[in-house]
């Protein structure tokens, strides 16, 4: 059960890297639409998703149901852990989900690969390796 995370990992990834992802296409799109103010340092690429999220319903659709998923697995992942008994004692499924969404979001990535430098490998490894240590019990 402490390949949930990795699960959840890798479904994460898929829906930044694979080209036939809805979501992927919404944020290509946005990205080709605002690339001379990028080039130009005008904008950061964090903002134009924000943007393009706050308004175009066909995006914020899109956004809400890889949310959705997303959560659902978060859950799924969770439950596993504490069903197998591998969940750290002082923390429920319904905790770790909400933690693990924490770790997850947009901008945080942004923040970390963007501004701080990290690449794209050490962020997913530092992410699965924070959850192992945050979720799952010793053994």
């Amino acid at each position: 059960s402490g390949k949930a995370v990795e699960k959840f990992a890798a479904e994460m990834e898929a829906a930044s890297s694979d080209p036939d992802h809805p979501l992927y296409q919404k944020i290509e799109e946005a990205l080709a639409e605002a690339a001379e103010d990028l080039e130009a340092g005008a904008i950061e690429p964090w903002e134009v998703l924000k943007g393009r999220v706050m308004n175009d319903p066909e995006t914020l659709s899109t956004v809400r149901e890889v949310v959705e998923q997303a959560l659902e697995l978060l859950l799924e992942s969770a439950a596993a852990l504490e069903r197998d008994g591998d969940l750290t004692a002082d923390m429920t499924a319904a905790e770790a989900s909400d933690l693990l969404w924490g770790l997850c979001q947009l901008e945080l990535w942004h923040r970390l690969t963007s501004v701080r430098g990290w690449t794209q490998d050490a962020y997913g490894t530092h992410l699965i390796g924070s959850a192992r240590r945050l979720f799952v019990a010793p053994e």
